[in-house]
């Protein structure tokens, strides 16, 4: 297993524990009695990871471990930058959006260390189990990863459809159908890009235009930040299978 394996597994084990294991970045104030079961949520990962490589006979506890720290150092800087915010009011910005990016480079940069200075260079692991990690890795960021992504970079531009505002409850979408159609849609468009499908793509965008029709004609704020949205799953699609499948591995 090379070294870009074994980060792709870290990353995993980052994404399962920080977006699927927890919900802290749909809650804006986590209740102090829940930070222990999100520490907990996040260690969970990279336990089984670690007892994953055990079994074929390589201790990386260490790694892990020096994973979870890093993760946890973060998280201190995050909440006293947010505290800071609220408290004194000062920052001249909204630093939501800076500080989730910055949070997602410098995991990135601390896997790549901890990685690049560990011993680990030719661990042998069987072909079946190597060749789905950037699969797995793939199509779990283009899942709620995506979505959360998607709710903090683009807040400003949220417009609920003419259709969620009325009273006839008949008309109203349901929560979170919007965030499920996303990750649908990415999905589809993920597997056509790894099967080499390029101009299926389009396919998506199609049937997403016709279930809005009614709503992009009649209220143009929506229509923009549903084009927005649209172009961004198709971005995010197709930029993250070239950083994983043409980048990473190679």
């Amino acid at each position: 297993m090379q070294k870009s394996s074994v980060f792709m597994v870290l990353c995993i084990g980052h994404i399962i524990g920080e977006y699927f294991l927890t919900n802290k970045y749909i809650v804006k104030k986590k209740e102090k009695k829940k930070i222990f079961c999100y520490c907990l949520a996040y260690i969970i990962p990279f336990i089984i990871i670690g007892m994953l490589f055990y079994i074929y006979g390589y201790n990386i506890g260490k790694i892990c471990l020096e994973c979870i720290c890093i993760h946890f150092i973060i998280e201190v800087i995050k909440r006293w930058i947010e505290n800071y915010d609220i408290r004194t009011n000062k920052l001249p910005i909204n630093v939501t959006n800076v500080i989730y990016v910055c949070s997602l480079i410098f995991h990135i940069l601390s896997f790549l260390l901890i990685i690049w200075k560990s011993s680990i260079l030719d661990y042998y692991f069987p072909e079946y189990i190597i060749k789905p990690i950037p699969y797995l890795l793939y199509f779990l960021c283009i899942a709620k990863p995506a979505n959360i992504t998607f709710k903090i970079l683009f807040s400003a531009y949220q417009v609920k459809p003419e259709s969620e505002q009325e009273d006839d409850n008949s008309t109203k979408t349901k929560n979170g159908a919007g965030a499920l159609v996303g990750i649908l849609e990415r999905f589809l468009c993920a597997v056509f890009i790894v099967l080499g499908q390029y101009s299926a793509v389009g396919l998506t965008m199609t049937a997403k235009s016709i279930a809005r029709y009614d709503q992009i004609t009649k209220n143009p704020a929506f229509a923009e930040y549903f084009l927005i949205g649209t172009l961004y799953s198709i971005l995010y699609t197709v930029v993250l299978y070239g950083i994983i499948f043409k980048y990473i591995l190679y």
